[in-house]
Parts: C-alpha cells; sequence; structure tokens
C-alpha cells in the first residue's frame, strides 16, 4: 500500500525541517554569545541541577562571609577596647605606686585623685563601646549601655561585709569619709557619727536615730542593714567614692523576681525564649491546686485560666517550681518575674558552628550588679573580688582622696590581679578572631572549588561549539536549499 504524499503535506514538512534547524542554529549561537553550554533545563537537566544546587551552596558561603564580616567589627573592636583598657590600668598601677610612696602629701595624692578619677571615667567609656550603635560588652541587653557611674562604698571594718550595706545613694564629687563615733548595733541604738567630704579636713557630726538604718552624709545617704554592730572612735568607718554598677545581662542562669509570695520559695527550670511573668490568681496553699496566669510580653496580655495542684507551675519552655520557705500560703496578685540569663549573641560561620561576637562586661571589668533584681546595686563581681576592675579603681580613687596610704598599696596588687584578668578576656577575644580568619580562609576555598564546578559544568568549549555550530548553519542552508526544491516541483512542471 503506498502513501499519498500531497503538497500541503510536502509544504509542512518542509518548513517544520527548516525550523527545527534554524532552532539548532539559535540555540547554539545563544550558547556561543553567553559561553555557556546550559541556558536552560532542557539543554542538560541533569547538569543544570547541579549547577542551581551549587549556586546555593556559594549563596550560603557568601552569607556566611558576610557574617564573618559583621563578627570580625564587633570582635576587632572589643580587642581593640580591652587593650586600652590595659593601657589605662598600667596608668593607674602607676598612679598607685606613685602616691604609695611615703614622701608624697597629702595634697599631692588629691592631684593623682584627679588623673585616677579621669581613669575611671575613661574606662566607663571604654565599657559603654558600641558597634554600629550597640553595645559590645553589655551581654544581650546591645541597646543600653553596660555600665553607668553611681556610688559606691568601701567598708573599713573587718568585721564588716557587703552583706551589711543595703544601698548608697544620692552624689558626691569628692569621697566622702564617714565613721563611727559610738558602738552599737544598727536599727537598735543610737549611733554617734561624723562625715567629711574634703579628706578629712572638716567634719559634720550626726546621730542615727535608734530604730533607724540610714547614715545621712548630706549629699549622700548610706544605708545600713538593721542589726549591724559598728565599733566607737571610728574603728568603723566607710568611704562613699565612686563605682560603676553593671547595666547588662550575664550568662548566670535564670533570674527569679518575686512581688509578695513572702513566705515561698521559687526556682525555674527549663529553656526560656524571653521573659515571663507568672500572676497568682487565687489564694491557697501551694500544696493545694492553684490557679494563674502568665504573660509573656511584661502584663500587656495574659493567658488564663492555668491550674495546677503540685506546686509546679507549666509554662511555654519549662516550669516554675513554688517550695516552701517560711510557709506555704501564697495570695492572688502574687507575681513572679522569670528571666533567662543568656548574654552570648552568636553569628554562624558555617553550617555547623558559630562565634559568640560580644562579651559580658561584668565577667571582664566587674563593678556592682544587682544580682536579685531589686533596683539595688550593692554586690560586686562574686567569684574572684581581687580582680574587680571598676571596684580596684574606685577604692583608689577613695583612698587617694582621704589619704589612705594603706589602701592605696592594697591597690597595687588589685589592679595587677585586674589586668591580669582583662588580659585573659583579650585572649579569648583575640581567639575568636583567629577562629574568624582560618574560617574566612575555608570558606574562600570552598567558594572557588564551587565556581570551579559551576564553570565545569556550564561553560562551553569554545572549539567545540563553534564546530557544532558550524555544523548546524551547514545543515540549515542545506534544509534551505531542498526544501525550496521541493517545494518548487510540481506536476504542472512536467506538462
Amino acid at each position: 500500500m503506498t502513501m499519498r504524499v500531497t503538497q500541503n503535506m510536502i509544504f509542512s514538512t518542509s518548513i517544520s525541517n527548516i525550523n527545527n534547524a534554524l532552532s539548532e542554529v539559535m540555540r547554539l549561537n545563544a550558547q556561543n554569545s553567553a559561553q555557556k553550554k546550559i541556558l536552560s533545563p532542557s539543554d542538560d537537566p541533569s547538569g543544570y541541577k547541579q549547577v542551581l544546587d551549587l549556586r546555593a551552596y556559594t549563596s550560603a558561603m557568601e552569607q556566611y562571609e558576610d557574617n564573618i564580616d559583621t563578627a570580625n567589627g564587633w570582635l576587632n573592636l572589643a580587642d581593640e577596647m580591652l587593650l586600652q583598657a590595659s593601657e589605662l590600668l598600667t596608668s593607674s598601677k602607676e598612679l598607685a605606686t606613685q602616691a604609695a610612696t611615703g614622701t608624697l602629701t597629702a595634697d599631692q595624692r588629691q592631684s593623682l585623685a584627679s588623673q585616677a578619677r579621669q581613669n575611671l571615667a575613661s574606662m566607663i567609656s571604654i565599657a559603654n563601646t558600641e558597634y554600629v550603635g550597640q553595645s559590645i560588652f553589655a551581654g544581650h541587653k546591645i541597646d543600653d549601655n553596660a555600665y553607668e557611674q553611681i556610688l559606691g562604698v568601701t567598708v573599713n571594718d573587718e568585721n564588716l561585709s557587703a552583706d551589711d550595706i543595703v544601698s548608697v545613694t544620692g552624689d558626691a564629687e569628692y569621697t566622702i569619709y564617714v565613721r563611727t563615733l559610738t558602738a552599737g548595733v544598727v536599727g537598735t541604738d543610737a549611733i554617734d557619727y561624723e562625715y567629711s567630704a574634703d579628706g578629712g579636713e572638716t567634719w559634720t557630726q550626726a546621730t542615727l536615730a535608734a530604730g533607724d538604718t540610714v547614715l545621712d552624709c548630706g549629699t549622700a545617704q548610706l544605708e545600713l542593714a538593721a542589726g549591724t554592730n559598728v565599733q566607737a572612735n571610728g574603728d568603723t568607718s566607710f568611704y562613699l567614692r565612686p563605682a560603676a554598677v553593671y547595666l547588662g545581662d550575664t550568662n548566670d542562669g535564670i533570674n527569679i523576681t518575686k512581688s509578695g509570695a513572702a513566705a515561698i520559695e521559687a526556682s525555674a527550670d527549663g529553656v526560656f525564649s524571653g521573659d515571663i511573668t507568672v500572676r497568682i490568681d487565687s489564694g491557697t496553699d501551694i500544696n493545694g491546686a492553684v490557679e494563674y496566669s502568665f504573660s509573656l510580653d511584661g502584663g500587656s496580655t495574659w493567658v488564663e485560666g492555668n491550674v495546677t495542684s503540685n506546686a509546679q507551675l507549666p509554662l511555654p519552655g519549662g516550669f516554675l517550681n513554688l517550695t516552701s520557705g517560711a510557709g506555704t500560703a501564697i495570695a492572688a496578685g502574687d507575681q513572679f518575674q522569670i528571666t533567662p540569663a543568656d548574654a552570648d549573641i552568636s553569628i554562624n560561620v558555617n553550617r555547623y558552628s558559630e562565634v559568640v561576637v560580644n562579651n559580658v562586661g561584668l565577667e571582664i571589668f566587674g563593678g556592682l550588679y544587682d544580682a536579685d533584681g531589686d533596683g539595688t546595686a550593692t554586690e560586686a563581681l562574686p567569684e574572684t573580688p581581687e580582680e574587680n576592675l571598676f571596684e580596684a579603681m574606685s577604692d583608689l580613687i577613695g583612698y587617694l582622696e582621704v589619704n589612705d596610704t594603706d589602701g592605696i598599696g592594697e591597690c597595687i596588687d588589685r589592679i595587677k590581679a585586674a589586668q591580669e584578668r582583662l588580659e585573659t578576656y583579650a585572649a579569648d577575644v583575640g581567639a575568636r578572631e583567629n577562629r574568624l580568619e582560618s574560617q574566612a580562609s575555608i570558606l574562600t576555598v570552598q567558594k572557588s572549588n564551587a565556581t570551579s564546578q559551576i564553570s565545569q559544568i556550564e561553560d562551553a568549549d569554545l572549539s567545540t561549539l563553534l564546530a557544532e555550530l558550524s555544523k548546524a548553519e551547514y545543515i540549515y542552508e542545506s534544509v534551505l536549499s531542498s526544501s525550496s526544491k521541493i517545494m518548487s516541483m510540481t506536476l504542472l512542471s512536467y506538462l
């Protein structure tokens, strides 16, 4: 059986052949123009997918490079600031060494105290350093200063400790020297005392009334804990001098602040993403059913209707545990503020690891700290008080301004210890910088390898491409020639 070939079929087939040949020419010409052999998935489906995967990988490498640049900005600045801080400590140590010399007069030590105050102000400025508007030594609290200058106190009585100091309020341009004249129990006895705001040249006498705990010292007030025993004839004395208080956060676990619930002890377990406020809604005993609400936005909105019967309150991320202290009673309206203390800010530098870019100033510079969140900062760095940089510098100011040579001598070793601690942290910052440098080199190699692989897959071989293009052009011309001859042939041509 023979197939009848019509003129229409000849025309359609010829046009199809011409278009196919032309499409191939255009495809190869586009590759030649781009110098790429893969311009669409149809050119090489497997190769096209590999290129997409490699480009995504390269994009991730570029993001890690940007992260490293950001981390370097934080750490390079911290490195520079810690170097300046060490130089300031060297200056303070030299001041202390000079002032400890017995041949200096009180006026000369007061002159050195002026330089010591400048050093303290400069150190606070260093501790408040910002990178693009963000504090680098304040832990997670990057929007605020890490430190603030306030009044602190130096206690000169070996029988007393920081626990005997409730607060120091007010201000003073010069160290206020306070000493008790009669012995007694604070909060029980009437106690005579005197204070001087000019290094001991002139004194103002006053009396702490029985039942009172606050020593009024003119522009400043010193509150002692009730029950504190003080001695007579100046054997108990205090220097109200400048201090630096840490305002940032720390990595010391979960802090809980109570409002009410005086008889209850509270602890928390879990991983909390932010602050949580817990409110007791029905007065009861913690051993019974406890109704409570919690807020994740500081009390603006509350999740209500929660009930527990085992003194363990489930919360997003963990539990608030209530235990008996002075009793087990709890009242409606009692509140607990859970504050997770996680100060580290980490940046990913590759798929599997990250680098901490910020620092906790309290660990480096020390100073005073409101550990229990009650608004009163009286605690210095507890683990290593002899290495507390800010307290050593502040004590030196007090000792200089009241001409206390023994205290000045003690500050030399304390400042030296604080400097060694600071340089240990500076070395840690340097180690993180070295890690970033190493990771940057690795990323450069990885990115280069990925780029090379992309090139091998999608880049065209010029000689091969030109040969294929020449062949395609020849085929196209041949199809045009043969098609024109075929389409011009009809039966009428032979009549």
